[in-house]
């Protein structure tokens, strides 16, 4: 009942009391919370005329769930009750059933009564979802034990006319509809987290009221369901979602009431009947029935957040026939997703999560990763993540660039940088139907484009690609040379005997005496030995599997562990992450060990100068075999460098550069940079498990070449030398072989790597290994 009606039969009541107080003193003292209970219970005693305990105690148990001013306006509205339902109590009067007779029973007057049709219009109860007081009775209005609101007649029905049974029937339909207690319709018994789920009916009716009675209550058990569950999504551990749902249900439930306010002026008007009823609520018991099986799957399933929006999406789909159900979902779906479409502004405009119940599908997880710095790339990578299950439906294909969006944002802010994105982004048309896509793409746009401005120009993107080049891809072609010189000493030991600091210092030396001296990020440069070879690294890498020592031969070298490695500060270890520099690594290990199998061919070249000084014709002849395959080897592996950093690496690079000047926002340096990195991981044979090994395996064979040759005056074999050589040459051939069968599988497999075919050509040019065969 709304305020207004209430404080009109208060004043009503104040004048038949006689009470000196006016209105305003006597709301004024209900509402101040420090007025003396004795004085209170002393004015309510005087306003209802009772002076029994009963209304004290009624008083008191309203007051302490409530509030003294709320208490006192629920027994006005019990007053007024109390009074409308005598006013129509039907006057049953019986004798014994051996004197019945037709004219000794008084018709119950049901149908009119002894006020005014004006006046029980002004009666009807009206519903304002605004008042203070309207909460407190639709809680009331479920069939709960509150005395006042079914204060019929318990005296049996037999005997009264089937007319006048019919009238209280309808009567007691429309009580029932709005969750009044009633004599002939019963609900049955239930926990008070239960749902109702029938009625019983009383025996005294006939069949034909009984059937058109069952007809009418599932109406009245959906609605029982959606008031109790009104109750239950205000509950604060519930979520914003499921309150703001709440509300649009108890707007739903308003015009409900208004139906029934409808139905009960017809029926003060005698013009309505239990078949009418049935065809009145014949659309409105569909709709209530699709709300109240949401609503039950809402409780049963423990659902919030995004997960509520979702089921109310799929229902709206599934209900494309019936419009107007469908119509009223989408009223109840646009309700529920403000407070989520809050949460989502709050998220692409400034990178906050303000998620009180814990519903948006994006979670800050700062707390678990206290022991991260803040701008190391695992902190960024893993303090906001998505929570695949709370992500609305409508939302999945946007969840990735929403999650990025806030993280870019929280990028900016971290660089002392701050961004407006309001001020060019209306952030108002979230809350519009399908305009949300819009917003969040003009959103992520503005903020990648923002950082990549910020990374490109305050933090020299351009200059750390040209650093990383010059290192890990051998760019700086006298530096390589240099610490080449510097470390081949230390690198040649077994791993276990290298000292990683003597290669530091090795390396801060060279970047000095070189021209990398001028490089303004020589500093970020550091060593590494790994404790894995280039082979095992891309073998784990492509079988995503882990690294155990045990696969290792004990006897790896410095040369077989090497790597450089690359310091990056935030924001650029969003660029240069643990994964890119993996790849840099990967690249890099390769070319340094090829240049590493052309030092040691080149220097044989010094000592077979030694041989021919001797002025033997015996010792050339001798050493003659050995050249020959010294340069064929030679051949072979600058053969190989030449395909690697002039044929692939070069052009890839080009083109990426060329690219990178046309970029709008920093995922499209990402994908750019990954794109490179893959295609040279690929075409220089890293991502072949077969065709790297078959390199590996020539590149042994010519350090095992070189080995024998530098020490061969030591050995003190039965073999000649001759033969020894002649095996060499067999077993680098068959090697070679081997490598350009695998190119050729690989090629006829997969037309897209017809790249190796460039490095068929070059090793075999001359078709010298074809005719070999």
């Amino acid at each position: 009942m709304n305020k207004i009606k209430l404080f009109k039969i208060l004043k009503s009541l104040l004048i038949e009391s006689n009470i000196k107080w006016s209105f305003e003193e006597i709301i004024n003292s209900f509402k101040n919370p420090r007025c003396d209970k004795k004085n209170l219970h002393c004015l309510v005693q005087a306003i209802f005329k009772n002076k029994t305990t009963e209304i004290i105690s009624e008083f008191d148990s309203l007051a302490e769930a409530n509030d003294n001013f709320t208490a006192l306006m629920m027994l006005v509205e019990k007053f007024y009750f109390d009074k409308l339902y005598e006013n129509v109590k039907p006057s049953i009067k019986t004798r014994p059933c051996s004197n019945y007779t037709k004219s000794n029973v008084e018709s119950p007057r049901v149908s009119s009564t002894n006020v005014s049709l004006k006046l029980t219009n002004e009666k009807t109860i009206l519903v304002d979802f605004d008042s203070i007081i309207i909460n407190r009775s639709t809680q009331s209005w479920n069939f709960n034990e509150f005395q006042g609101y079914a204060n019929f007649s318990k005296k049996s029905i037999i005997g009264i006319p089937f007319s006048s049974v019919q009238a209280l029937a309808v009567k007691e339909v429309l009580y029932c509809l709005t969750g009044i207690k009633g004599l002939l319709i019963i609900p049955n018994s239930r926990a008070d987290n239960e749902t109702l789920t029938e009625f019983t009916l009383s025996s005294d009716l006939s069949e034909t009221l009984r059937d058109l009675i069952q007809e009418i209550t599932p109406l009245a058990i959906f609605y029982a369901n959606i008031q109790q569950f009104t109750q239950f999504a205000v509950l604060p551990n519930n979520g914003q979602v499921l309150h703001s749902l709440s509300d649009a249900l108890k707007s739903i439930l308003y015009d409900y009431y208004l139906s029934i306010i409808h139905l009960e002026t017809m029926f003060l008007n005698q013009k309505l009947g239990l078949h009418k009823i049935i065809y009145f609520l014949k659309e409105i018991t569909i709709t209530m029935e699709k709300i109240s099986e949401i609503t039950t799957v809402i409780k049963n399933r423990e659902l919030k957040g995004g997960s509520v929006l979702t089921l109310l999406h799929e229902r709206i789909v599934s209900l494309s026939g019936d419009v107007n159900t469908q119509h009223i979902l989408k009223f109840l779906s646009q309700s529920s997703d403000v407070p989520y479409l809050e949460m989502l502004r709050l998220w692409i405009s400034k990178g906050i999560i303000y998620d009180p119940g814990n519903e948006f599908f994006i979670k800050d997880c700062q707390l678990t990763l206290n022991g991260q710095s803040i701008h190391s790339l695992v902190y960024w990578e893993g303090r906001y993540i998505v929570q695949p299950e709370k992500i609305p439906l409508h939302f999945i294909p946007f969840a990735d660039k929403i999650l990025r969006t806030g993280k870019y944002l929280n990028v900016i802010r971290e660089c002392r940088n701050q961004l407006k994105i309001e001020d060019h982004i209306d952030f108002k048309l979230i809350h519009l139907e399908k305009k949300y896509a819009h917003v969040v793409n003009e959103a992520y746009n503005y903020a990648s484009s923002s950082l990549l401005k910020l990374i490109m120009h305050e933090y020299d993107l351009f200059g750390r690609f040209l650093s990383v080049k010059r290192y890990f891809l051998l760019n700086q072609g006298d530096f390589i040379v240099q610490f080449m010189d510097a470390c081949e000493q230390e690198l040649v030991k077994n791993v276990e005997k290298v000292i990683p600091m003597k290669l530091k210092s090795l390396l801060e030396l060279t970047l000095r005496l070189s021209s990398a001296k001028y490089d303004k990020y020589q500093d970020d440069l550091t060593t590494m030995l790994l404790p894995y070879s280039l082979f095992t690294q891309m073998t784990k890498l492509l079988n995503n599997s882990t690294y155990s020592e045990q696969e290792e031969p004990p006897e790896l070298n410095g040369i077989d562990c090497f790597s450089f490695g690359y310091e990056v500060q935030w924001p650029m270890s969003i660029v240069f992450n643990q994964s890119v520099m993996a790849k840099y690594q990967m690249i890099f290990r390769e070319l340094f060990y090829f240049k590493h199998v052309e030092r040691l061919l080149h220097r044989l070249w010094t000592i077979s100068n030694g041989f021919c000084n001797m002025n033997s014709e015996r010792t050339i002849d001798l050493y003659r075999s050995s050249f020959i395959l010294r340069q064929q080897m030679m051949n072979a592996i600058q053969n190989i460098e030449y395909y690697l950093m002039i044929e692939v690496i070069e052009p890839n690079w080009h083109l990426f550069f060329q690219r990178l000047g046309k970029v709008k926002n920093i995922d499209d340096v990402l994908i750019l940079h990954q794109d490179f990195l893959d295609h040279c991981l690929k075409n220089c044979m890293l991502t072949y498990p077969t065709l790297l090994k078959a390199v590996i395996s020539v590149c042994n064979v010519c350090i095992e070449f070189c080995d024998f040759i530098q020490e061969e005056s030591e050995r003190k074999v039965e073999i000649t030398f001759q033969n020894m050589v002649q095996k060499f040459s067999e077993k680098f051939t068959k090697e070679i072989h081997s490598l350009l069968r695998e190119i050729h599988n690989i090629s006829s497999n997969n037309m897209s790597d017809l790249k190796f075919f460039n490095l068929v050509h070059r090793i075999n040019s001359n078709s010298f290994y074809s005719d070999s065969k």
